[in-house]
């Protein structure tokens, strides 16, 4: 009985010290990555085996994926648009989007039609943060929770630490 209570109170404070560690939504005026256009491979920065964002398929609506490097579709190329970024696969010419409006837990998709990222700095020095806006907030993309393989690329609400920053590294 007692262990049981103690496993109970711990399990709380952990929770609130989890939720007291949530950042407030930031907003689409912080200042923004100078990122040059150009051919990036994107690699989810809290990764220690090396997977890199890859289009499921060439086809809109198909899911984004996280794979090792050199396993299918994952060369992007990253273009200013004036109000942010669009990311289109190399191979396909299809955009990275989301699924209908960005909201917790969206996919990310291919997309036939442009799709507006923010690119904000990290405190990392070589990594961002790529965000959607909607009126619920700021979303950034993460690696989704849904316990599949291979694992997929979804938005998320804007957390503090660099669990959802993201390594540019160039190609060609």
């Amino acid at each position: 009985m007692i262990l049981r209570r103690a496993l109970a109170w711990a399990f709380a404070l952990l929770s609130i010290a989890a939720l007291a560690g949530i950042a407030p939504a930031a907003t689409a005026a912080e200042s923004r990555a100078a990122v040059p256009s150009g051919v990036y491979q994107i690699g989810f920065g809290a990764s220690s085996f090396g997977e890199v964002l890859t289009e499921g398929a060439a086809e809109p609506g198909a899911p984004a994926l996280l794979l090792p490097r050199g396993e299918g579709s994952q060369d992007w190329r990253i273009t200013p648009n004036g109000r942010g970024y669009t990311i289109r696969n190399v191979k396909s010419g299809l955009y990275l989007g989301v699924e209908s409006e960005p909201r917790q837990h969206r996919f990310a998709v291919a997309s036939a039609t442009p799709y507006t990222w923010d690119l904000a700095p990290s405190s990392q020095f070589d990594r961002v943060r790529i965000a959607s806006y909607s009126p619920e907030g700021e979303f950034r993309l993460d690696v989704s929770p849904v316990l599949i393989f291979p694992p997929r690329v979804d938005v998320q609400h804007a957390r503090q630490g660099i669990g959802q920053d993201w390594q540019l590294t160039r190609v060609g």
